[in-house]
């Protein structure tokens, strides 16, 4: 079943004209991106830990952290947008109480790591400040371990990220040097092999560690280059 197939009708608010890209900010990460994630920082740093994606779309990180890195994994989003090979459960993660979030996904609440491809500006079409920012609150009163959000990078800047940043410092800020495409959801079938070709926006992972204490100024930041043109398709 494609992604089309699954999200039909759901995506597009009523009676309303469509609007650029999609209307849940959902857009897809292609899997070379969350294996620079891994690569980059310590080795074993996810060992013994549930890594859980709550806006998990296509399934394209649970799926990399899953096969070949052979962690437990666990997806939800707010629609099914994949058959998806790992355990998920529907839910809107900005609603759902932490208790609620385990309950559903049914994991080991001593251990649960948060890795997501966030929507940062949009919401049922509509422009919703701060929603990045929200939605990696919410994870750090979830997850136990690490918290790993794939952002914009000038995410970073302005006085409420200063503010929200001060207060929850970063461990890491992995810098991906070669731009990512990252398609709308419902647009990748169309786009065909284009689909992950040409990104025009500069991305990053920015990771909390909730088991090691970070001060405002201690954030490491990391490069990561840009893959050989080969790989690249």
């Amino acid at each position: 079943m494609s992604a089309a197939e699954l999200t039909s009708g759901v995506d597009a608010p009523k009676g309303k004209k469509k609007p650029k890209g999609h209307p849940w900010d959902w857009h897809v990460e292609p899997p070379w991106v969350v294996q620079a994630l891994i690569d980059a920082l310590p080795v074993n740093y996810f060992d013994g830990q549930v890594v859980y994606d709550p806006c998990c779309g296509l399934g394209t990180i649970p799926t990399v952290f899953a096969n070949p890195n052979r962690y437990e994994v666990i997806g939800s989003d707010r629609y099914q947008r994949a058959d998806h090979r790992f355990p998920f459960f529907k839910s809107d993660f900005r609603t759902l109480s932490a208790e609620d979030i385990i309950f559903s996904a049914g994991f080991n609440r001593e251990a649960v790591s948060i890795v997501s491809n966030f929507p940062y500006s949009k919401q049922a079409g509509k422009l919703e400040r701060g929603l990045a920012a929200e939605l990696c609150r919410k994870s750090l009163e979830v997850a136990t371990h690490k918290v790993c959000a794939l952002l914009p990078l000038k995410w970073l800047a302005g006085e409420g990220k200063h503010r929200f940043l001060t207060e929850f410092p970063a461990r890491f800020y992995i810098v991906l040097n070669e731009r990512p495409s990252m398609p709308p959801g419902n647009k990748i079938e169309q786009l065909g092999a284009k689909a992950f070709k040409r990104g025009k926006v500069d991305y990053m992972w920015v990771v909390w560690d909730k088991q090691v204490t970070t001060l405002p100024g201690e954030t490491r930041v990391i490069h990561i280059a840009p893959r050989p043109k080969e790989e690249r398709g």
